[in-house]
């Protein structure tokens, strides 16, 4: 057989380089992405794939593209046209997916196996899937989002309307002193007085009703803290592997350099550029634990304070079910007697419900401050 010419060489490696599309480990492409002359995929494809980025905890997964749907239901099935599916590394369908489509998906693990499949009827543009491991920096503001979100429902599920109704009785209550204190006849406002303590009952009892409903939030939302602090320690302790791994190759290197294992220039200029290279990501490594470790600590301490709330909260509810049963009998026996109510300083829990809505507005406080600390921290 001739040996071929240059101009063959050249020929063929142009062929292979240019004309046949690069297999990619990271990348999955049907149709016009893979710069097929049509434009579109072909019929009759069964197409599967590893995509794997070595060492990744987490990937994300990016989906564009258009496929041939002809499917009427929102669940896709084998009786679809054509769909592409996403498994992760267990082998656990992450998605299917057909017609229009523009996700972004958050994969655990360094890998997922992509499946397409085309019937022998029509087809569309194609299909790109690409998989990018997830930066540290990613994750720190996932996990911070969902930690500022956590944080909001704690303060606003269910309480915001109850503080606004507790101030306006309270401040109904003070009036109402105040006018019992200026009269000294109260046979003609007896009817007013009652109907208002009426009022603030019915308004008191519907506020405690919520109080299954807030606490089962609360307690789910701590589930999340517990869940977020998981990931935290978690990505800590990849940080200190990869500190290890590091530091290992570090004193290899410096090792090899001091004993003189290392007789050519060029050899001895490489080594010293790993050393260089691996103290730089070293204190990269460190500069980062020190984050996350400040952001765990930010985790607990708010745990705590949230925990606090939550039974403030909790305590709360309480007063305000016994206060409205309280200012209903004061009403009745206002109501029975016409001419005679009994005091206000001794009916009502007015010192217990004001020290209490006092400390929940200072753990307000105090829980709002670290979320802006939370806001401001970037990785």
């Amino acid at each position: 057989m001739p040996l071929l010419t240059p101009a063959q060489w050249a020929y063929l490696l142009f062929w292979f380089i240019v004309m046949i599309p690069a297999e990619s480990s990271t990348t999955f492409v049907i149709g016009k992405y893979a710069q097929s002359q049509t434009g579109h995929y072909a019929n009759n494809l069964k197409l599967n794939k590893i995509l794997r980025i070595p060492d990744a905890d987490e990937l994300e997964v990016t989906i564009r593209g258009k496929i041939e749907k002809c499917c009427q239901f929102k669940t896709i099935t084998k009786k679809c046209c054509d769909y592409l599916t996403i498994y992760d590394n267990n082998e656990q369908e992450i998605g299917k997916f057909s017609g229009l489509i523009n996700e972004h998906l958050y994969v655990t693990g360094s890998a997922i196996r992509v499946t397409f499949r085309s019937d022998r009827r029509t087809t569309d543009e194609g299909v790109k899937v690409t998989i990018a491991a997830r930066l540290p920096a990613s994750i720190f503001n996932e996990i911070k989002g969902q930690l500022l979100a956590v944080i909001e429902q704690f303060l606003t599920f269910g309480t915001t309307e109850a503080y606004i109704k507790i101030r306006y009785n309270l401040q109904s209550i003070k009036t109402l002193h105040t006018t019992l204190i200026q009269r000294e006849e109260i046979a003609g406002i007896v009817n007013d007085i009652a109907e208002e303590l009426l009022a603030i009952a019915r308004s008191y009892q519907e506020i405690a009703a919520l109080a299954p409903a807030i606490m089962a939030k609360h307690q789910e939302q701590f589930k999340v803290i517990n869940d977020l602090k998981s990931k935290t320690s978690y990505t800590i302790e990849k940080i200190e592997q990869q500190q290890k791994k590091y530091q290992t190759l570090l004193e290899k290197s410096q090792q090899e350099v001091s004993s003189n294992q290392l007789n050519k220039s060029l050899e001895e200029q490489k080594t010293q550029f790993s050393i260089d290279s691996y103290n730089n990501i070293l204190q990269t490594l460190y500069a980062q634990q020190a984050i996350w470790n400040k952001f765990y600590e930010a985790q607990e301490i708010l745990e705590q304070k949230l925990k606090k709330y939550s039974e403030k909260i909790s305590i709360l509810l309480y007063i305000l079910n016994i206060n409205a049963q309280v200012y209903e009998q004061a009403a009745n026996v206002a109501l029975l007697h016409n001419t005679t109510i009994v005091s206000l300083n001794n009916l009502s829990h007015l010192t217990e419900l004001q020290k209490i809505m006092t400390e929940i507005e200072g753990s307000e406080n105090e829980i709002t401050q670290w979320l802006s600390k939370i806001e401001q921290t970037q990785l």
